[in-house]
């Protein structure tokens, strides 16, 4: 098993991609607000969840990956595939 690269490294090799995504969002959600509905979807759903991936997002230390996974996943229902 190989070990882990030095934090420094993955950050500067990452940090474009990085800012790029950040950007990339950052440009929907102005064209979310300015949408000509932009007021009525306040408290739309999938706006609450994009902001609570960005609350996880800004949290320090690991394990942000499955928390902004499991905001977005549906919970397990038993049965769930059989019809």
């Amino acid at each position: 098993m190989t070990s882990p690269r030095p934090a420094q490294r993955i950050l500067e090799n990452d940090f474009l991609s990085m800012r790029c995504l950040i950007l990339d969002l950052a440009a929907a959600l102005d064209r979310v607000d300015r949408g000509k509905d932009r007021a009525s979807i306040e408290t739309h759903q999938q706006l609450e969840l994009l902001r609570g991936g960005l609350a996880i997002l800004q949290a320090d230390g690991p394990g942000r990956a499955e928390k902004v996974q499991m905001l977005f996943s549906d919970a397990y229902r038993p049965g769930w595939n059989k019809g």
